[in-house]
């Protein structure tokens, strides 16, 4: 069968409208404030580590430097992935032709997913409050007050998200 013909172009002013339904949704969704929130934690983070991490390596604590390689990973994951679920929480786009269920699955997964890593975040400060040299500008504090209000943010904009069974990960055996 010849499928050649079944599919066609779109043309200049549908390329147009969609690519201005696109940016639209990109600008909406890095304006969201969990957006900016997210990027702001992953940002100070990142500028913390830098500070941190010859400190840290010169005390040659293998804790400490594990905390901060955690702090590290997660840090620009949580924006990315809280950019994503956020895409959920716009309006319906009819130029991009939005599937509201999968988008509404898609945002459940991806907030759970940031969820559990803002959990293991600050984890990883909090092992940094231990040490005298690092917590006493009440540093590590103020970034588990960050992911603290992040994630009751996450969990009133995402009610369901953690009741979302990711395929693979939280499926029981059978």
């Amino acid at each position: 069968t010849d499928l050649s013909n079944a599919i066609t172009e779109p043309s200049r002013d549908e390329v147009a409208r969609m690519t201005a339904a696109i940016d639209r949704r990109h600008r909406e969704r890095d304006a969201h404030p969990l957006s900016r929130q997210s990027l702001e934690y992953a940002e100070t983070s990142r500028r913390l580590i830098g500070v941190l991490d010859p400190m840290l390596r010169a005390a040659g604590d293998p804790l400490a430097l594990g905390s901060l390689e955690t702090i590290d990973r997660f840090a620009l994951f949580i924006h990315v992935k809280t950019r994503r679920a956020v895409a959920a929480l716009l309006p319906s786009s009819e130029e991009l032709e939005d599937d509201d269920e999968f988008r509404q699955s898609d945002a459940n997964g991806c907030a759970k997913l940031v969820r559990l890593v803002v959990a293991e975040s600050r984890d990883a400060w909090r092992l940094l409050t231990l040490l005298p040299t690092v917590a006493a500008d009440g540093v590590p504090a103020a970034m588990m007050a960050r992911l603290d209000d992040l994630d009751q943010k996450l969990a009133r904009a995402f009610p369901d998200a953690m009741t979302f069974v990711r395929p693979g990960f939280d499926e029981e055996e059978r």
